[in-house]
């Protein structure tokens, strides 16, 4: 922008002011447009995952996620970036749009983060929205998110409705000691219940952490303390994904297994700023038969 100002002097003497502001707005414009495309096609910073989980007593879960940035300052403190994904389980696709923004500070060891996502569940059209806030350096992490459902019962045969419900969750990651590529993890949980139904809550407990760079696993169980339908009070889940990579990526790279000197350390995280949110992308939904008697399903 300073080398602009002494062609803006000549062209307030020549009466082309306009024309020379024109011009360089559209340069601008170019080259975001530009930078915008880079980032999109390429995989050397964010996500393009592809993951299955098997949870007990549950069909398994597909999913393809993919983050890409959208923007970042020349000191790349600040942050912004889309994530997409689409989950399959039973019959069902669920697609997830979100946008983050984050910030990096104390000398870079510190990623504080913000995001929105909306969540619709074909075929029968559940829909949700989100928000969220992380705090991440490479010894711990919270993430946070309140969700709220945007649609009321719907028919999906047999006599039955459904309903996506609201709610939050909360999780606390500690990096395993000497291991800052895996992290164990605990998430609570809560939905809101509908009619006579008391809200669902519990707890998760895991264990994630990098086989080989890209490859990643979760694995842990869950227990429900009130609420869930099924009877279930316990249940197990494997997670395993793959992030792809053509010619590197920072994502990678960072979180690749490794090991250091003390049990932990503060790292930069300049390389995880385009990390996936961590939230709940399936929609939570009450049931309810002709009688009303109402149950919960998603999990």
């Amino acid at each position: 922008m300073l080398a602009l100002v002494p062609e803006l002097a000549r062209s307030i003497e020549q009466g082309t002011t306009a024309e020379v502001l024109k011009s360089e707005a559209g340069s601008l414009a170019d080259r975001a447009s530009e930078s915008w495309l880079t980032n999109l096609l390429s995989t050397r910073q964010g996500v393009t995952e592809i993951s299955i989980t098997g949870i007990t007593s549950s069909e398994p879960v597909w999913s393809f996620m993919f983050l890409r940035p959208v923007t970042e300052s020349r000191d790349l403190r600040d942050n912004t970036f889309i994530q997409s994904s689409l989950f399959r389980e039973g019959g069902r696709t669920t697609f997830n749009l979100g946008y983050g923004y984050r910030r990096m500070v104390c000398d870079e060891k510190v990623l504080l983060g913000t995001n929105i996502f909306f969540d619709h569940e074909f075929p029968y059209d559940h829909q949700r929205m989100s928000v969220g806030g992380e705090l991440r350096t490479t010894v711990g992490e919270i993430n946070t998110n309140l969700y709220r459902a945007l649609t009321k019962w719907k028919d999906v045969g047999g006599n039955m409705e459904e309903r996506a419900l609201g709610g939050y969750d909360a999780e606390v990651a500690l990096a395993v000691p000497y291991i800052p590529s895996a992290h164990m993890r605990f998430k609570h949980f809560c939905w809101n219940g509908e009619d006579n139904i008391e809200d669902v809550k519990g707890n998760t407990f895991s264990l994630t952490g990098s086989l080989y760079e890209g490859l990643s696993v979760e694995a842990g169980y869950t227990d429900y303390n009130s609420g869930n339908n099924e009877g279930r009070s316990f249940e197990r889940f494997l997670t395993l994904a793959y992030n792809f990579s053509f010619g590197g990526n920072d994502v990678n790279r960072a979180t690749k297994p490794h090991t250091i000197s003390t049990p932990y350390t503060f790292e930069s995280m300049v390389d995880r700023r385009f990390e996936k949110v961590r939230r709940e992308n399936r929609i939570m939904k009450a049931r309810r038969n002709a009688s009303f008697n109402v149950t919960v399903t998603g999990f």
